[in-house]
Formats: C-alpha cells, sequence, structure tokens
C-alpha cells in the first residue's frame, strides 16, 4: 500500500512538472528544450536524458534495481520522458524509443503485479499500438 502510494505521489508530481513545461513551451510555440527535458530526467532518475538515450531498457532496469529492487518511479520517469522525446524524434528513432519506453513500463507493471494506474495502462496502449501499426 505504502509503495502504491508513494508511485501515485512521484507520478504525480513528474507528470505536473512535465505538463508545466509542455504547455510552457507550447505557449511560446516551440517544442520543449532538451535542457529543460534533461534537467527533469536529472531531478527524478539521476540519469541525464543523454545517458536515458544511450542505454538499452535492459541496461536501465539494471540501473534502477541497483539495491536489488527495482525503483518503479525511475522507470516509469523514464519510459515517460522517452515517450515525450519520441514525440520530437526523427522518425528513425521514434520507435527504438517506443520499444525502449514500453519495456521499462512492462517492467513496472510486472514488478507491481499488474498494479497499473489509468495513465499508466493509456500510454502502454498507445505505446503498442502504434508499435503494431508501424512497418
Amino acid at each position: 500500500m505504502y509503495q502504491d502510494d508513494y508511485l501515485t505521489r512521484t507520478i504525480k508530481q513528474f507528470a505536473e512538472m512535465l505538463a508545466a513545461l509542455l504547455f510552457g513551451a507550447r505557449a511560446r510555440g516551440e517544442p520543449p528544450s532538451f535542457s529543460e527535458l534533461d534537467e527533469l530526467s536529472w531531478s527524478f532518475t539521476g540519469l541525464g536524458l543523454s545517458t536515458l538515450l544511450a542505454l538499452e531498457a535492459k541496461q536501465l532496469l539494471q540501473l534502477f534495481s541497483g539495491g536489488g529492487e527495482l525503483d518503479v518511479n525511475k522507470a516509469y520517469v523514464s519510459a515517460q520522458l522517452l515517450y515525450q522525446m519520441a514525440q520530437e524524434a526523427v522518425p528513425e528513432e521514434t520507435k527504438q524509443l517506443y520499444q525502449k519506453a514500453l519495456l521499462l513500463l512492462d517492467a513496472v507493471s510486472l514488478h507491481l503485479n499488474g498494479y497499473l494506474n489509468e495513465e499508466h495502462e493509456q500510454l502502454a496502449r498507445t505505446l503498442r499500438d502504434t508499435l503494431t501499426a508501424s512497418p
């Protein structure tokens, strides 16, 4: 119960900060800046975006499992950040970013024994649908 509550609070806090960043960028008529997303990544995962982009999903999961148990908050936030990066990426990179984000979300779901909030379920569904539809 405590873990679910902590996860929910972290996700809510991250979502609020990400929404503010995205809406602010859209209001200025620009995509979100790499440096703003990088700062958000450092704050929530302890890794910069360049590291999130460079490492494979399995490597990220190993990093986030340093104490033997997956830090679901870091994995979830990383998946969200990768999804946002895919939205701005060139088409050749989009599929790889979607796949990496989905693997992280699936690991979170597995770790939480299938407990997914509605936002998490929707993102996983969107990623699966997009990956299935793309060649």
